[in-house]
């Protein structure tokens, strides 16, 4: 009541004059208005999430490395090479599997340590070995080797690029790097399981 008798004194003493008469009003949101896309407005400006940036967090940053706490593989390319560990024709629980990571033709990582016997990897070797990305936008060469006491025997290679996995999945803190499906179904070789990269635990640094 006091609000409606203030503004109607205000518009009659202001009309005898010929001026206006503006109502009060409270306090603006300073976030009224304001869109964060990947964070939250605070004081009128948005508060980004880890790894974002922009006026409006729109703008998904590239990490500078990548570390991951596990590595999983799942199958080993078996349906599509000539390899053969104990030349049975067969190819189940036949290697000593371990797997290496390279950026160009440089290591930057190798389960050999950890490799895991006697199985073709359908249900998964998990290698606890950290790694370490630090180019992620780079392509990197995945090889799959069967360990033997006199040579270890490359049983295929892949090629990816870490970044273009990850980006857009919001920094996972758990993703699939690629999976592949087998297509060469001839022979003996034949047992149709698919390549998976998977990494366990991963963390980013921008």
């Amino acid at each position: 009541m006091k609000t409606i008798l203030h503004i109607t004194g205000c518009l009659a003493v202001l009309a005898m004059a010929g001026a206006g008469c503006k109502e009060e009003q409270d306090p603006v949101d300073p976030c009224f208005g304001i869109s964060c896309l990947h964070g939250e407005c605070a004081d009128g400006a948005c508060d980004c999430d880890y790894g974002y940036a922009g006026p409006d967090c729109s703008e998904e940053l590239t990490p500078q490395w990548i570390g991951v706490e596990t590595v999983v593989l799942s199958g080993i390319f078996n349906a599509c090479t000539d390899w053969d560990g104990d030349g049975d024709g067969l190819l189940v629980n036949d290697a000593d599997v371990y797997i290496r990571i390279l950026l160009y033709d440089r290591e930057i990582y190798s389960s050999k340590d950890w490799a895991v016997e006697n199985t073709s990897c359908s249900h998964g070797c998990s290698y606890p070995r950290a790694l370490v990305i630090r180019q992620p936008a780079q392509i990197h060469t995945l090889e799959i080797y069967d360990a033997d006491e006199t040579q270890d025997q490359l049983i295929g290679s892949v090629t990816f690029t870490p970044w273009e996995a990850l980006h857009g999945w919001k920094f996972p803190s758990r993703a699939t790097l690629f999976h592949l499906p087998q297509s060469c179904t001839d022979g003996w070789n034949s047992n149709h399981i698919p390549v998976r990269l998977e990494w366990e635990g991963i963390f980013y640094s921008f």
